[in-house]
């Protein structure tokens, strides 16, 4: 699954605004190669320098390390009783600054989820690195303990900035184009040009002037969208997410009621079956299944076992899911034991026992 792009980073950071905005500071903890949780009242923050960052479930971060890290020990000390005043995104890129004041002044928490360069650092007030994750030097900034802060550099416009006489004297496929002119990723650019009804393998020369219009407006468009968290399935495996309802995927999907509840079930079930087995229990995730029965593939003989199962059983099944999503608790229960089974509810999840 790929990692968070320009797009998605601008709508989590409207995302942890709404929903983080006013918490307090409770600890930090380094899972060391550049895992952390950022635990805000309650709630906590996943930032994966790789390339992600959600707001996650208590539940699916490991036990934290017996002796924390230098690093995690600085930032508890300097955000211990913090108020975190805002969540932002820097230079719409995949950098995320977290705001926090307290009586010992203003501090700021930056991700930058740059993969092998990703990093965090503390900021103080006015704006120079306390503390980095990795001290990092590059030809026009330097991230290290003492310096200003400073965005790395991007020369591409704003999606918003981007107009049709930027197209003149462009050569080559148009996505390949716009992504050197635009701060987009191709996932997104080819969205752009799927609802402006333009060919993927477009060239730009080719393009008239009322096409370049259209897709400048619907690149203007996809930042004024309201979200729609979807994540894709290929054969019951999670491969694929979005802040937005494409059209240029079709298939098996999921809508979430956040990006963040997409992106923890795609983080932590990429590469694995919707259905687990678990001895001789059956889970079954009651929002995608239903639709997502005929394209179970497992490798191991235990989920092949479970897989035939649900293709012999899958009237059976669809009618559970139904009463399980009713909670018509008794109606469950008498049709799991016509077919030797006994039916309970956990969460979001259809159980099945022998």
């Amino acid at each position: 699954m790929r990692s968070l792009a320009n797009l998605d980073c601008f709508f989590l950071a409207g995302e942890f605004d709404s929903r983080l905005k006013g918490t307090f500071f409770e600890n930090f903890y380094d899972y060391d190669n550049g895992l952390f949780r950022l635990r805000l009242s309650k709630e906590s923050v996943l930032v994966d320098l790789a390339g992600f960052a959600f707001v996650s479930s208590d539940n699916v971060f490991p036990s934290p390390p017996q002796q924390p890290s230098s690093f995690a020990m600085l930032l508890r000390k300097r955000l211990s009783s913090s108020k975190l005043e805002s969540v932002k995104q820097l230079a719409f890129d995949r950098i995320f600054e977290f705001s926090f004041s307290s009586g010992k002044g203003r501090h700021f928490l930056v991700a930058e989820l740059f993969g092998k360069q990703g990093n965090l650092l503390l900021l103080d007030e006015k704006r120079k690195i306390i503390q980095p994750f990795r001290k990092a030097a590059y030809s026009v900034r330097s991230l290290a303990g003492g310096e200003d802060y400073v965005l790395p550099p991007n020369e591409r416009k704003h999606p918003s900035e981007l107009e049709a006489e930027d197209f003149e004297g462009g050569k080559g496929k148009i996505v390949s184009f716009l992504s050197k002119k635009t701060s987009l990723a191709p996932f997104y650019l080819e969205e752009a040009c799927v609802r402006a009804e333009i060919s993927l393998d477009a060239k730009v020369e080719g393009l008239e002037k009322r096409q370049k219009e259209r897709l400048v407006e619907e690149l203007h468009s996809l930042l004024d969208e309201k979200p729609f968290p979807e994540l894709f399935f290929e054969g019951g495996v999670p491969f694929e997410f979005s802040s937005l309802k494409l059209r240029k995927l079709g298939g098996l999907r999921e809508h979430f009621d956040s990006l963040s509840k997409a992106l923890e079930a795609g983080y932590f079930n990429a590469g694995k079956p919707v259905l687990a087995v678990k001895g001789d229990k059956l889970e079954f995730q009651l929002q995608s299944q239903e639709k997502a029965l005929e394209e179970f593939v497992f490798k191991e003989n235990e989920a092949q076992a479970a897989g035939k199962w649900v293709f012999e059983n899958s009237s059976a099944v669809e009618e559970l899911l139904v009463l399980a999503r009713k909670h018509d608790d008794k109606a469950l229960e008498k049709l799991a034991s016509k077919i030797g089974f006994k039916a309970k509810t956990e969460g979001s999840k259809l159980v099945l026992e022998k």
